[in-house]
Order: C-alpha cells, then structure tokens, then sequence
C-alpha cells in the first residue's frame, strides 16, 4: 500500500472515530458493566478492546512485531465514560503519528504475529480499522439494548 493511500484512508479513519466517540459518550455511567447475555464483554470492555486491538497493531506495524503480551500491557482500569474517551482519543492519535513516521520500506516490514503469521506493517493498520467497524456495530448493538438510539453511522459533524 501506498502511503497516501494510507493516509487517506486514516483520514476517513478520523471521521469514523468521531461517530464511535459520539456512542461512547452516551454510554450511561451506570451502565459500564452493561452485557445482553452472561458470555460477552461488557460495554466497557468492549470499548477497552476497540481501542486495545487499534494501539496493539499500530504499535506492532513501528516495532515489527506483535505478542500476547502486547494485549495485557495494553490493558487498563476504566472506571468512567470519560476514562474510555481519554483512552480512545489517545491511542486514535498515536495511530495517526505512527502511520505518518513510517517509511514507505517500514510499510513493507513483516511484522511478526504472536499466531504464526506475518504481516506487511501497512496491514496492521487494515486490521485495526476492521477490528473496529465490527466492534462498533456491537457497540450500537449494546447502546440499542439499553434504549439507547445511537448516532446516526454517517454523522462526522
């Protein structure tokens, strides 16, 4: 991938993750440990995790490698809506910065994966944008279980 495709596609990334920090904020205070059924993650924790997998992988494309690891150090204590909007805002930005930084020959690196794969750098940051479109699809899910109407899909206002 070329890397202004890459950052072109960052820069859509920007507009989805306002919509995303839109439903974040309408997540009740009461509501953090919200689950519909006894087997999934939380409302928290899947936010925790949107973000997780998205800091995981960037991080993973700039120094060549991902671990099991690289989860659990990632991991944090969320105790409010406002902490998870912190983290999101945070890792969203460290994406941005290390997308810019790498070379185009760093956007060709294999990065080596913890599941015995390899992937281009540039690929990493596929995986993430997917990781969080699925995920943000349960987090309307979630918000619409609770009475919730989320914020319209398309509204980068």
């Amino acid at each position: 991938m070329e890397k202004k495709v890459l950052l072109g596609m960052l820069a859509y990334f920007d507009k989805v993750q306002k919509v995303t920090q839109k439903a974040i904020k309408l997540i009740p205070k009461d509501k953090l440990n919200f689950k519909p059924c006894p087997e999934v993650m939380s409302v928290k924790e899947l936010v925790k995790h949107i973000y997780t997998s998205e800091k995981v992988f960037t991080d993973g494309a700039k120094k060549g490698s991902i671990s099991e690891d690289d989860f659990k150090k990632a991991s944090f204590e969320v105790k409010s809506v406002d902490g998870l909007l912190k983290f999101a805002k945070r890792v969203h930005q460290n994406t941005n910065r290390i997308a810019k930084s790498l070379t185009p020959i760093q956007m060709k690196k294999k990065v080596k994966c913890f599941w015995e794969d390899e992937l281009p750098a540039w690929t990493c940051f596929t995986v993430s944008y997917d990781e969080h479109w699925h995920h943000r699809g349960q987090l309307f899910t979630y918000l619409r279980l609770m009475g919730i109407k989320p914020p319209d899909l398309y509204d980068f206002k």
